[in-house]
């Protein structure tokens, strides 16, 4: 920010002015560009004007738009963002349209929810396995899982790792 400026406008919602007459703006996306903004005023730089945009749209839609095309977002992050949005009413093929993502992109995260939550009950740290890695997983009955779990975290983490280990099981159970 101190070298190119603001790459991405911080996005807003319309004022709502207060009972003293100032304006005050709710940010929708762009609390970290903020928060950096914030850090370099407090080392000695002047940024007195941020580039903001003003929108009218659904706040948790941009949010999770411009979320999803973060790359460090967390799998956890995205899957709780989901979450809300289904206890909040949205179905499934809502959200996907809402998101210009797939259905299965949806069913994905929600299948790998089911089997992150059975990790942590087994204690096992699946927090950089992806909901997709996880969500090959849902066939897996309850006694197998945690095995399964800890041979997916152990070789990686990977959608490719998840999927050869069900394919390794698949080949078993035939074989048997």
């Amino acid at each position: 920010i101190r070298d190119n400026g603001l790459i991405n406008a911080i996005t807003v919602k319309p004022p709502v002015v207060d009972e003293h007459g100032d304006k005050t703006y709710e940010v929708i996306a762009g609390g970290r560009r903020i928060r950096a903004h914030q850090w370099l005023c407090e080392h000695g730089d002047d940024f007195s004007m941020i580039d903001c945009k003003i929108s009218t749209g659904d706040m948790w839609t941009i949010q999770m738009v411009e979320n999803i095309q973060r790359t460090d977002l967390s799998p956890r992050e995205k899957e709780a963002a989901i979450i809300r949005a289904i206890e909040s009413g949205m179905s499934q093929k809502e959200i996907s349209e809402k998101l210009s993502k797939p259905l299965s992109y949806i069913s994905d995260i929600m299948a790998g929810i089911k089997v992150r939550q059975a990790a942590d009950k087994a204690g096992i740290n699946t927090d950089s396995v992806s909901s997709k890695a996880l969500a090959q997983f849902r066939s897996f009955d309850e006694k197998e899982l945690p095995e399964k779990l800890k041979e997916l975290v152990k070789s990686g983490g990977r959608v490719s790792d998840a999927t050869n280990i069900l394919k390794a099981s698949r080949t078993t159970l035939k074989s048997s």
